[in-house]
């Protein structure tokens, strides 16, 4: 059974691909992982789950667990944010 939690989405970047590699390294780097490709895939950092599906204009992100509920859904969503811009290409 797949709980989840609460989604978004953020804007596509130019560059699908070169985005990916530069989120992966980003997530090994701070111990965290990212299993999948240019379509979809699974994104695990510091005890927060999801899964994202890239369409044409956007990238719909899924939180499926995150560390605790006292942990507000928008700081979540905030650093998944602030996240993908620092890597977007």
């Amino acid at each position: 059974m797949i709980i989840i939690i609460f989604s978004f989405s953020i804007a596509k970047p130019q560059n699908m691909q070169a985005t990916l590699e530069n989120l992966k390294q980003k997530a090994t780097a701070h111990g965290g992982s990212v299993d999948g490709d240019e379509t979809s895939g699974i994104i695990k950092q510091s005890g927060v789950e999801g899964r994202y599906t890239v369409n044409e204009n956007a990238i719909e992100i899924v939180v499926l667990k995150k560390p605790s509920v006292l942990l507000p859904n928008r700081v979540i969503e905030s650093e998944i944010r602030k996240i993908f811009r620092e890597v977007a290409v």
